[in-house]
């Protein structure tokens, strides 16, 4: 199974190094979806604020990059 790698970019820039192994590119996507909600709910808790273009790059084994910034994991509704 392939192994992908999570880089957090918000407010300091986080490499992962070690990475986590998915059945495949969907599920690690949706891994990074569930992980940008997640750090949201966290800052939302902290500062009351969040940045919805801080983003993850999830790197997939062949090298390719893929960008899920915060705004893409959330609908929000006025």
């Amino acid at each position: 199974m392939p192994r992908y790698r999570f880089h957090l970019y918000n407010n300091e820039h986080i490499q992962d190094l070690e990475g986590r192994i998915f059945s495949d590119f969907g599920a690690a996507h949706a891994n990074a979806i569930h992980s940008a909600r997640s750090i949201m709910g966290a800052e939302l808790a902290e500062r009351g604020e969040i940045t919805l273009s801080h983003w993850i790059e999830l790197e997939t084994e062949d090298g390719e990059m893929h960008v899920v910034t915060f705004g893409d994991a959330v609908t929000i509704n006025p």
